[in-house]
């Protein structure tokens, strides 16, 4: 069952679907990055949206470029585009840079990348034949 998934996720439509998602996932981002203020929905903890939508690029590049890139480069990617976006903010009205906000974008990042490299090993576990899995416990 779990070859039969990974050859599913290995298809050419699939591709397709996960660097769909993922352009959703910038599109989606950098609109609510750059909302003006005025339309900014009034939220307890920025800094907590700051991190979990940063945390959720980073997966939803993981997913879309899953082994076609190291988590490395792509983290040096979207570093540089977090970035922008914040700094972008300045242009937007009612919006400011925050140095807390850059930061909760960072820490969101890393934890993506932590959370990405914990999916992988659990799904290169799973996708292991069975005899290496026994030679492994031996």
């Amino acid at each position: 069952m779990i070859r039969l998934i990974d050859d599913l996720l290995k298809s050419r439509l699939f591709l397709y679907i996960r660097l769909g998602q993922f352009i959703l996932a910038l599109a989606i981002f950098a609109f609510f990055a750059l909302m003006p203020g005025k339309y900014v929905p009034n939220v307890s903890s920025d800094k907590t949206m700051h991190l979990l939508g940063n945390m959720l690029l980073m997966l939803s590049a993981c997913i879309a470029l899953m082994g076609r890139m190291k988590l490395g480069v792509l983290l040096l990617m979207l570093i540089p585009y977090s970035l922008l976006l914040e700094a972008g903010q300045w242009f937007a009205p009612g919006r400011q840079v925050d140095l807390k906000d850059v930061l909760a974008n960072m820490l969101g990042l890393g934890t993506g990348y932590v959370l990405s490299h914990l999916i992988e090993f659990g799904w290169s576990r799973l996708n292991r034949p069975d005899w290496e899995l026994e030679e492994t416990e031996r």
